[in-house]
């Protein structure tokens, strides 16, 4: 802790108790002391000086207090620097309202944080509908948030202690920070409009993201960065449950608090800030809250406690604690283990199989997969070795896939170049196994020497009708930059080989791509997007059963989305990824935001899940050639699970990116249904013409 220097944090810290309109019952008694103490823990644990730590607690937190606050301590606060670690905290009420149509939500619906000044014409309150207070609904909080990140950067922590639906929960001992006026008038469809075009027009969407790589043809967004790249949250509870204030286990009188935060800070200070992730920490805090209402329950029988399970979200999720740092390499996986029997589960992605080694983090052990299914696998000691003790935090890697193998095919004169001996030890040492194919075999891959350095060609037979051009590997590189650029080929071929020889769903799920226009309004601090045309055309005619490839138009000026449908009996989890082969990137296009919420491709007729409109987090899809090639070819991957399974170490940057750090911990979560191993993948080739 001493070594860690967190001076530069900056938070706004908010906590409400008693609400201005709303009757006595509504009042909650444990959000001022839990916002205090968050104060308390970053100005006395993590020293961060009290000029950057502001608190707005009950008559202080009303709407334009905690909407100037935000912008002024905060967005346009210039000694905050770029990458500055930056803290929002709210406990108090939340809410969910029917959402405006022009606002396009999914379901619908859109949720808010309850200012002290709200109105609540259930209480004492009664106001003209012109004059009705609403709460900060997530589309204001979204543009604000948006516009912070565009002014301060990504390393912004959103913590809300609040819920937005269920049935209330009341008692003395127990209570739910969830509040609803059943008379409240609808939403305008303007309210904050001000705020959100504000931030919109910050942002000229005709230009690309830089990520730091090169540009292939890739299916950018627009200049806004997509909701779940601007920040990690953690949410107190899933959208269907409540986040609930308890009895204070740390206090001898009736004092209250938040579960959630409660657990929170129990798990900050027990933690290794200086090793720990967002979701490291997640997953105490998990173990904290389950361990608090088992407490809590055995207490207090005759109180109504609910299930609680807090939630971290955002693509971040795997960094360092406030910092910008990844945790760990890429490809860690967290172990669960059986008391019973001396084994142990993982759940991963597709690829392990049975006999496959894996070292447990330092390492300490090694371990043997006994019993592997599509998402879980058992692990055991080998008869080999002895049994130890295994800390209960802990990690594991898999050291060598061998369910399948990349052939690679050498040209002789590029055998005798004196560093390929070392480029050869090093591909064989990585993950992947690589089988050096002799001359008339078949082979995945054909390295060929030529005067400009080693041409890489792709012979795989599924890959014919996308006739991929070779890649060339310029003379010059040394051993290590040659083998890393090879390995990612490697990781490239490996994943995009995925698939269910059952495939058990496959007919039963749809992805469309669409044209999309311009909506009427504003969401999340960007423009909003909608389908161009009722009957949409889909631009994927059809290949998605054919295994044809899709023909696409290179044009810069027009916005694309994508259209899930499942037709299957399990609402799944889907992730989409694009795989380039003008430089063997794999870029994710949508995952789902949290591994405890529900499945977001729903098995409803008519309902379809948006990826680049809607209020998916995603932001349209641009279809742009940016080589001198007349053509450009990649694949679309859809994969869906009945379970959440972590493969988000699939995506890579560019081969010819220089190489960056690690990217996290993969959780290994305990899978809860025995038919959890339903899943498929899904395919489309597509090329980009000029």
């Amino acid at each position: 802790m001493s070594e860690l220097n967190f001076s530069n944090i900056f938070a706004l810290v908010i906590g409400i108790d008693q609400y201005e309109h709303m009757n006595q019952d509504e009042q909650l008694g444990g959000a001022v002391s839990d916002a205090a103490t968050v104060a308390e823990y970053l100005l006395d644990t993590l020293h961060v000086p009290e000029d950057n730590v502001k608190c707005l607690f009950n008559n202080q937190a009303t709407r334009e207090g905690i909407i100037d606050t935000f912008r002024n301590h905060l967005t346009l606060n210039r000694d905050i620097q770029h990458s500055d670690p930056i803290i929002v905290y709210f406990s108090g009420h939340g809410d969910q309202q029917k959402a405006p149509a022009e606002w396009h939500s999914s379901d619908g619906m859109t949720e808010l944080i309850m200012p002290a000044d709200a109105s609540f014409r259930q209480g004492e309150d009664h106001p003209l509908d012109q004059d009705y207070k609403h709460g900060i609904p997530d589309r204001t909080l979204g543009a604000l948030v948006h516009e912070l990140h565009l002014m301060k950067g990504d390393n912004i922590t959103i913590i809300f202690d609040c819920c937005h639906s269920g049935s209330t929960t009341r008692g003395r001992k127990v209570r739910a920070r969830y509040s609803h006026d059943s008379n409240a008038p609808p939403i305008p469809a303007n309210l904050d409009e001000n705020i959100v075009q504000h931030v919109s027009l910050q942002s000229s969407p005709g230009q690309s993201i830089s990520t730091g790589r090169r540009s292939f043809g890739k299916f950018q967004s627009p200049s806004e960065v997509p909701i779940l790249e601007t920040h990690v949250l953690f949410a107190a509870c899933k959208n269907t449950e409540l986040a609930q204030e308890v009895s204070s286990p740390d206090s001898t009188d009736e004092s209250r608090c938040g579960l959630f935060t409660h657990s929170l800070l129990k798990s900050l200070q027990e933690c290794d800030l200086a090793t720990t992730s967002y979701s490291g920490l997640m997953r105490r805090i998990q173990q904290h809250a389950k361990r608090l209402l088992s407490m809590q329950i055995e207490q207090f029988p005759e109180c109504d406690i609910k299930e609680q399970t807090p939630q971290c979200e955002g693509r971040r999720r795997d960094r360092l604690l406030f910092r910008t740092q990844y945790a760990l390499s890429r490809g860690m996986i967290q172990l669960h283990r059986d008391p019973t029997n001396n084994t142990f589960q993982i759940k991963a992605e597709l690829g392990v199989y049975v006999g496959e080694m894996t070292n447990v983090d330092e390492p300490l052990a090694r371990l043997v997969a006994t019993e592997v299914t599509a998402t879980e696998s058992t692990l055991a000691f080998p008869d080999t070795q002895r049994v130890i003790e295994i800390p209960q935090f802990a990690y594991v890697v898999v050291t060598k896939y061998t369910g399948y193998s990349l052939r690679i095919l050498v040209d002789e004169k590029i055998e005798v170049l004196p560093e390929w001996t070392e480029v050869k030890q090093k591909l064989d040492s990585q993950q992947i196994t690589i089988v050096w194919a002799k001359p008339g075999e078949l082979a995945d891959l054909v390295l060929i020497l030529t005067d400009k350095g080693i041409e890489v060609s792709r012979s795989e037979p599924s890959l014919i009708q996308l006739e991929p051009k070779p890649l060339l590997l310029e003379k010059g590189l040394s051993a290590s930059e040659l083998a890393r650029r090879l390995g990612g080929i490697a990781h490239f071929h490996f994943h995009l080989q995925r698939h269910n020889a059952n495939s058990p769903i496959k007919n039963q799920i749809g992805m469309k791509m669409i044209e999309l226009k311009a909506g009427p309004g504003y969401g999340w601090g960007r423009r909003s997007y909608v389908p161009a045309a009722n009957n949409q055309v889909d631009l994927f005619d059809g290949c998605l059963s054919t295994g044809k490839v899709a023909q696409l138009d290179s044009d810069p000026d027009k916005r694309y989305g994508l259209q899930l449908t499942n037709k299957s009996n399990w609402p799944l989890f889907a992730w989409v990824f694009y795989f380039d082969f003008e430089d063997y990137s794999i870029e994710s296009l949508y995952e789902p935001p949290s591994s405890h919420g529900n499945a977001p491709l729903a098995n409803i007729t008519g309902k379809t899940l948006p990826i680049g409109y809607g209020d998916a987090g995603t932001d349209p899809l641009r279809v742009e050639n940016n080589s001198n090639a007349e053509r450009q070819t990649g694949i679309f991957m859809l994969f869906v699970s009945k379970s959440w399974v972590d493969i988000s170490h699939i995506t890579r940057d560019s081969i010819f990116a220089s190489e960056v750090g690690g990217q996290g911990f993969r959780k290994g979560e305990k899978p809860v249904d025995p038919e959890s191993n339903v899943w498929d993948v899904l395919l489309v080739g597509v090329s980009i013409t000029q």
